[in-house]
């Protein structure tokens, strides 16, 4: 990606077969326009091409061939060794550092007056990525690639520059050390340690990948993720001093493998999707090699070096550098019908006006001026010419610089509500122990979970509706047709005098930061109330609804607990994955908390695709509970329609009911400007329709009886949002 072929530029490479010093390449250009394009098209919406990550792995094959070749010529025999270095890094500097600076500049600037929310990541991401480490930045700050919520860092692309900047660093030690040692055979060493790193680092990546687990520990490895890089290095030792067979029979033989490889790297990336497993455990792998194939068979005359030569192709492959700075903050600033009111062709018409011009402005006037030196000489001529340009040169880089990094101090996006900022309910972060009902569960919370950007989930709890009267709907707005609470109301002040019974201190009404260890007592807990004596409850966790859900859930915790009269344990918490909230339930149901439930909710896959596997996972964990509500998601990301329709295919099972919290979210005012979290009128709405789906009336025994002014309803009521099949349990629905 970062070593491109200018129009001047020549391979520094000296094979007959290869590319020689003096030799255009512009089939590499086109091999590298696939890339680019491949990329964007990914990062405009995954599911127009799966793969399209792979177009990364592309351009690591062709930096690692030219950097290869260009090492091996500058330390060829008698050379000396440290000008050698310097220039090599010289070289790198500017083909990279301005238009990577002009970026940084632009970016950190519009997030200052139009992206507020992505400010507090840039004052990490931009030294981060100046340094180039930008890898190792996302990596420990837990990042996913793929899986983001909300907006995601608006520099993560740069992940790639920190993976080929430490290779640059690097590979030239080996390069040196090989040739020194090896002398005469150095290309023939080079050839195979280079594939045997390249082995080794595809190894790694399959080893340390944990299926259905956030991939980003190793993606963003360089370690793991070097074998394209080091097939680039292998091929540039092979095509060294080496003579391809010539003749029409060789000819139509590389015609016919170019062509089966091109078709075998195009169908990888229609089809090989970033979730699956052998993307790391040999995909990554297998489409470096491919792309090895394609680029040795495009240094020869024939079909695939006049496919890769179209003008198109060159032309977007000699910009594919700066192309790909741009894209993704384009990208990322222009969110459909958040950050701007367009969507669908008229989106993607101006994403592609506003990429294009970018890249061209850079290449043109920042990239091609440094490289070609051209820029270096007008800087030279200017300085003779004034006594004061290095003061006034000097004076306006400080001024540009000061002023960007006090914008990024001061300017803060607005403040997280309590619940998100606590990253997750009480109940998340409790660790639960399996007992007997005799026994004393002890739940120690560990370590508060820091609130981590873009996480989003939905947790819902939901009952089943009272078989002796038809639910009535409350109004958006309200808590359950009572008075919605105001500043100085207590999260249980809606609660009736005349429930009996009070729950465990688990759930998100508790105070986030509480520490020590509390102790659950599954049915001795005192009444909080007098009045009738209700039957104790059978569940150990002393409530009848256990909700589990992330950070769409967490957002709306206390309007539901208040909805709910505080029967339920809402336990969510951001970032959460569908596996890693199945894993949750698992836990529930071996320490025997699901026996006694009247209704288990799921609020999960706003972060990740709920396939319909993990929905029957679901179902098979949950047997024996009357009922299970799944809440659907509303998320500006390709697998909400994957989730939403594996929910969709469920709702008239039997003991299955779905909340549409899709349509429900669509109102005016209730999420926030993220477009995925509700905001204080949403997290109303979210529970009204969570109760709606458990059957709860607008008034119950729990609260008062005398009325209050509701405000008019929506055009859906939250009953109409939900989809239900027969409750379970006998054809009887539990009471709520």
């Amino acid at each position: 990606m970062s070593e491109q072929i200018a129009p001047r530029q020549r391979v520094a490479t000296t094979a007959p077969g290869g590319a020689g010093r003096h030799k255009r390449m512009p089939a590499l250009d086109g091999l590298r326009g696939i890339g680019i394009v491949a990329v964007v098209v990914f990062h405009l919406n995954p599911s127009w091409l799966p793969g399209g990550y792979l177009g990364v792995d592309v351009f690591f094959v062709v930096s690692g061939f030219l950097i290869t070749g260009l090492l091996l010529d500058l330390f060829s025999p008698g050379a000396p060794i440290a000008p050698a270095l310097r220039q090599f890094w010289a070289r790198r500097a500017r083909r990279l550092l301005p238009a990577l600076v002009v970026l940084l500049f632009a970016t950190a600037v519009a997030a200052c007056f139009v992206a507020h929310d992505a400010v507090p990541e840039l004052r990490v991401d931009v030294p981060a990525a100046l340094a180039f480490v930008a890898n190792w930045r996302f990596l420990l700050h837990h990042d996913n690639y793929f899986q983001a919520i909300g907006r995601p860092p608006l520099l993560q692309h740069l992940w790639s520059l920190g993976v080929e900047e430490q290779f640059y660093l690097i590979w030239p030690f080996v390069v040196l050390g090989v040739v020194v040692v090896a002398r005469r055979s150095a290309a023939k060493v080079l050839l195979w340690s280079s594939l045997g790193l390249s082995l080794a680092s595809a190894v790694a990546m399959g080893v340390l990948f944990v299926p259905g687990h956030d991939a980003s520990n190793v993606y963003y490895n360089t370690f793991c993720h070097a074998s394209g890089l080091l097939i680039g290095g292998a091929l540039a030792a092979a095509t060294r001093g080496s003579r391809p067979p010539q003749g029409a029979t060789a000819a139509r033989r590389r015609a016919r493998v170019g062509f089966v490889a091109l078709a075998g790297l195009g169908g990888m990336l229609v089809f090989l999707a970033s979730y699956d497993t052998f993307t790391y455990r040999g995909g990554i792998f297998l489409a470096s090699a491919l792309t090895g194939l394609v680029l040795v068979l495009a240094l020869q005359p024939g079909p695939v070096q006049g496919l890769l030569c179209v003008r198109p192709l060159r032309y977007l492959g000699t910009r594919s550098y700066s192309l790909y700075l741009w894209h993704w903050p384009v990208i990322q600033l222009t969110r459909p019908d958040i950050d701007i009111a367009l969507s669908g062709v008229p989106l993607l018409t101006l994403r592609l006006v506003l990429m294009l011009s970018a890249s061209e402005i850079s290449y043109r006037f920042v990239e091609q001026p440094f490289r070609t030196g051209r820029a270096q000489a007008a800087i030279r001529a200017w300085r003779r010419a004034s006594r004061n340009f290095t003061l006034v040169s000097g004076t306006a880089v400080a001024c540009a610089v000061c002023v960007t990094g006090i914008a990024l101090a001061v300017v803060n996006p607005p403040p997280l509500s309590p619940a998100l900022a606590a990253g997750s309910t009480p109940a998340a972060r409790a660790h639960l122990v399996a007992a007997s009902a005799t026994t004393t569960t002890t739940v120690a919370p560990p370590p508060t979970t820091t609130a981590t950007r873009g996480a989003t989930a939905t947790t819902t709890t939901v009952a089943p509706q009272p078989a002796t009267s038809r639910p009535a709907t409350p109004a958006p707005g309200r808590l359950g047709g009572g008075r919605a609470p105001g500043p100085h109301t207590s999260p249980t002040a809606t609660t009736s005098s005349t429930t009996s019974t009070s729950s465990p201190n688990l759930s998100a009404t508790s105070t986030p930061s509480a520490a020590g260890r509390r102790h659950l007592h599954p049915q001795g807990h005192k009444a909080h109330s007098t009045g009738k004596a209700h039957p104790a409850r059978r569940s150990k966790l002393g409530k009848d609804y256990l909700a589990i859900g992330d950070s769409v859930m967490v957002a709306a915790s206390v309007a539901l607990e208040q909805r709910l009269h505080d029967d339920i344990v809402v336990d969510a918490a951001i970032s959460r994955q569908v596996w890693t909230g199945i894993d949750r339930l698992q836990e529930y149901k071996a320490g025997g908390y699901l026996a006694g439930l009247k209704a288990v909710i799921i609020g999960l896959g706003t972060n990740g695709p709920m396939t319909p596997q993990d929905v029957a996972q679901i179902r098979a964990l949950c047997a024996g509970v009357p009922l299970l509500v799944f809440v659907n998601v509303r998320v500006p990301d390709p697998w909400q329609s994957e989730t939403n329709d594996s929910l969709a295919a469920v709702a008239h099972q039997p003991g299955v009911r779905v909340a549409d919290w899709y349509k429900a979210s669509a109102a005016p005012g209730a999420l926030w400007p993220d477009g995925i979290h509700p905001d204080p009128e949403g997290q109303v709405i979210y529970a009204n329709l969570i109760a709606a789906a458990l059957g709860l009336t607008a008034r119950t025994h729990h609260e008062p009886k005398h009325k209050h002014k509701q405000r008019a309803s929506p055009a859906r009521s939250e009953a109409d949002l939900v989809t239900a099949g027969t409750v379970a349990a006998g054809g009887q629905s539990p009471r709520p």
